[in-house]
């Protein structure tokens, strides 16, 4: 488990959770030390009730609810009534064909990166596709998740869908604050249906980078404190 990094003479190794773990538990009891602050697990809860009277989240856990389980049960679906093209078997690991529905298209250089990390064969030619196209933002990600989930072939395909999912879910949050300033309060939940049902939105739910960047750029319009607190006007949001 873990990664191992070169960087011309510079070593970095990561390859168990203990040191790290007790490292964060050490510069913790430092912080707190010297600035004596409430401890993060003493105003969970608040923050947390916050979440829950947050009318931008609560319309975006709508669409999402209402969109994400309709897309995945369409294209399981179509794989189950119609198949594929002849001769064209696509990429499958797997017996279970709702397991295999995430492996399609660029998923697999995505999930590459994260196991693997990037790689360029100078040998293969400017017409080879490699992977260091991608960004790596996305994968990264996917590979912290998959380390928390143990590390195992699937733990992958099950952390990038969860990446592309809950930025999915928050990048509507984002995108609920920003319609309302644009269009009103009234018609910003038809924006958030627009954006889950329109027909790229099955990328969203993808081992793809699409969520992760949608979140970034409507984030970059509402700081995140702001837009959880209810209490502030939509005017002021």
């Amino acid at each position: 488990g873990g990664f191992r990094l070169r960087f011309g003479d510079w070593r970095f190794a990561l390859t168990s959770f203990h040191r790290p773990l007790l490292l964060a538990a050490l510069v913790t009891g430092v912080r707190h030390f010297f600035v004596r602050q409430p401890p993060i697990y003493a105003h969970v809860a608040g923050q947390v009730q916050r979440w829950r009277r947050s009318i931008a989240l609560r319309n975006a856990a709508s669409v999402f609810a209402g969109s994400r389980p309709a897309i995945l049960s369409a294209g399981l679906l179509a794989v189950l009534m119609f198949g594929y093209p002849p001769n064209a078997p696509p990429w499958r690991d797997y017996d279970n064909e709702l397991l295999n529905l995430p492996l399609r298209w660029d998923a697999g250089w995505y999930l590459q990166i994260a196991q693997n990390g990037y790689s360029y064969i100078p040998a293969a030619g400017a017409e080879a596709q490699q992977n260091i196209v991608f960004f790596p933002a996305y994968p990264i990600a996917t590979r912290v998740v998959a380390l928390l989930l143990g590390n195992f072939q699937f733990s992958y395909v099950a952390a990038g869908t969860i990446v592309s999912l809950v930025s999915f879910l928050f990048a509507l949050t984002y995108l609920y604050a920003f319609a309302r300033d644009e269009i009103g309060e009234e018609r910003a939940p038809a924006a958030l249906w627009l954006m889950a049902a329109y027909p790229f939105a099955l990328f969203f739910g993808a081992i793809y980078r699409e969520s992760l960047y949608l979140l970034a750029a409507l984030g970059a319009f509402h700081p995140f404190r702001r837009l959880m607190d209810s209490r502030i006007p939509a005017h002021c949001i």
